[in-house]
C-alpha cells in the first residue's frame, strides 16, 4: 500500500465523518429551514467515494438513499419539500408517546424520565473530552444533536 495514498485517505475520512456528524447534528436538531435544501448534495461526492472505497454495501445502500434525496430537492417547490420535511420531523421527535426521544437519558430509561444515570455518563465524556455546547444550543445535553456534534469534535 502507498503511504501517501493511505494518509490521503485517512485524511480524506477524517474529513468526511465530522462532516456527516456535522450534517446529522443539523438533521436531528430542529425541523429543517431553507439553510438545509443543498446540504445533502453537498456532502454526497465524499460519502459516495467514502462509500465505493470501503466496498460496504450497506453504507452504498444509504448512500443510495441520500442521493435519491437530493435529486428530488432539484426541481421541487422549496416551500412544499420544508413543510413535508417538518411534518416528518415533528411526526419523528416531538409527538408524544410515538415519538423518537430525542434525549440518550429519555431513551435508555425504562420510565423514560430525563436527566437520569445515563445524562451523567454523556456529562462525563463532554467533560473527558473537553467539549462545551455553545450557549445557543437550548436542547438538553443529551439530545442526539449534542452527542452528534460532540463525536463531529472527536
Amino acid at each position: 500500500v502507498n503511504m501517501d495514498n493511505g494518509l490521503e485517505f485517512l485524511a480524506g475520512s477524517a474529513h468526511g465523518r465530522a462532516a456527516v456528524y456535522e450534517y446529522c447534528s443539523t438533521v436531528f436538531k430542529m425541523p429543517p429551514d431553507e439553510t438545509f435544501i443543498g446540504v445533502t448534495a453537498k456532502i454526497l461526492p465524499h460519502r459516495e467515494a467514502y462509500a465505493a472505497e470501503t466496498g460496504n454495501q450497506k453504507m452504498q445502500d444509504g448512500v443510495k438513499e441520500l442521493k435519491e434525496y437530493a435529486d428530488s430537492e432539484e426541481g421541487s417547490d422549496q416551500n412544499m419539500l420544508l413543510d413535508m420535511l417538518n411534518s416528518q420531523f415533528t411526526t419523528l421527535f416531538l409527538l408524544g408517546d410515538a415519538s423518537i426521544a430525542s434525549c440518550e437519558s429519555v431513551y435508555r430509561s425504562p420510565d423514560r424520565m430525563m436527566k437520569q444515570k445515563t445524562w451523567e455518563e454523556v456529562m462525563t465524556d463532554y467533560h473527558i473530552g473537553s467539549f462545551k455546547l455553545t450557549a445557543s444550543f437550548k436542547e438538553q445535553e443529551d439530545h442526539i444533536a449534542a452527542e452528534l456534534m460532540f463525536m463531529e469534535e472527536m
